[in-house]
């Protein structure tokens, strides 16, 4: 007698799996998926339990890893078009819980740690970051708070210490710095004010000490630095050990700059106006000779270029105006003669052109006005 129950009992799960397997991957008479589909991985573990309703996802929508753990669930509606749902991490802890449409995430999502806790909190639209959004510490405590204009930073940007005071404010418009900016100590005290126009640093820049002390300023224009109290200094390497360039400001938008090559002596020094080249530079050699004299006007070449030999006499002088060869035009053999000498105009040679041997005696002559 309990050898027909234990055969009855075997016989109708038989059929109940039977059952199950002949429900399951099923298509319409039109070949459209329908009704509960089973996808396995290869090692054969579900990958996939998937319901449609006439070749379109609706109801309940799982996923599994190879290891047989839940990836993910989601609940297909409207027609296939919205998928509200969950991820989960490794442990099984939720991941995410958010929404689709039409494939993209849309609206808000959360995100969280494999210890439950909330990470992140963002707003998309047509899958884009559109709308506030939030990063929160492992505390819990919000660590910053922006706002998001089809996938770039819109408005004010904040950033909080985990002790919830206030770290940086910072404007951006269409995804870039415009506007103020704003980095505190952790007691809430100015550590930097300034702003930036266009992406770039602008304006005056005031660096504070803990005590609220302006410690340096700094002006920029379109992202240059015009002006700086106090020296800045730079380093070949991390000892700082061997001076790079030594720089001084004025606020009249002037500066001086001191180069130096790795050995430590100079290799140039001069001017600039608002960054760009101004008045007289010097160029030295690593053995510290004077290579060349060259004068700038607010960027351009302009005025007397003298080259020097090793020996320090004059090898090459040229003039400039406005950034084009202008003027005479001499070079010099290395014992002191006239090596050639001509005119340009505009840039280009005029005049009579002559070259001469380190003798002094004629090589060749040229007229580029005559035609």
């Amino acid at each position: 007698m309990k050898y027909y129950i234990s055969f009855a009992i075997c016989f109708s799960f038989l059929i109940t799996t039977l059952n199950a397997q002949t429900n399951s991957n099923q298509f319409d008479e039109e070949g459209n998926k329908h009704g509960l589909w089973v996808i396995k991985h290869k090692n054969g573990k579900v990958k996939a339990k998937l319901t449609y309703q006439h070749g379109i996802p609706e109801g309940l929508s799982t996923r599994f890893g190879t290891d047989g753990k839940k990836n993910s669930e989601f609940i297909f509606s409207e027609k296939g078009t919205v998928a509200r749902g969950k991820l989960y991490h490794a442990n099984g802890a939720i991941m995410a819980v958010g929404k689709y449409v039409n494939q993209v995430k849309d609206s808000t999502w959360h995100f969280y740690s494999n210890k439950g806790l909330l990470l992140k909190k963002e707003n998309y639209k047509n899958g884009l970051l559109h709308g506030e959004s939030e990063e929160y510490y492992k505390n819990s405590q919000l660590k910053e708070k922006a706002n998001y204009r089809a996938n770039a930073l819109e408005g004010q940007q904040l950033q909080y210490y985990q002790n919830g005071n206030i770290m940086s404010s910072k404007s951006f418009k269409n995804g870039t710095p415009d506007g103020s900016f704003k980095l505190y100590y952790s007691n809430k005290v100015y550590r930097v004010v300034g702003k930036y126009k266009g992406g770039k640093k602008d304006g005056n820049w005031k660096y504070y000490s803990p005590r609220l002390k302006v410690e340096k300023e700094e002006i920029y224009e379109r992202g240059n630095m015009i002006y700086s109290s106090e020296e800045i200094i730079t380093y070949w390497d991390d000892s700082t050990q061997v001076i790079r360039t030594r720089e001084n400001y004025n606020k009249d938008g002037r500066s001086s700059l001191i180069a130096y090559h790795t050995n430590g002596k100079k290799s140039r020094e001069g001017y600039y106006y608002k960054n760009k080249k101004d008045s007289t530079w010097k160029y030295y050699s690593e053995a510290g000779k004077l290579e060349s004299i060259q004068t700038f006007f607010r960027g351009q070449k302009n005025g007397h270029w003298t080259f020097y030999f090793k020996d320090g006499s004059v090898w090459k002088e040229v003039a400039w105006f406005k950034g084009k060869l202008e003027g005479e035009f001499k070079e010099f053999h290395p014992n002191g003669k006239l090596r050639t000498t001509g005119f340009y105009k505009n840039g280009v040679e005029t005049g009579k052109w002559v070259t001469y041997d380190k003798n002094g005696a004629l090589l060749k002559s040229k007229d580029f006005d005559e035609k």
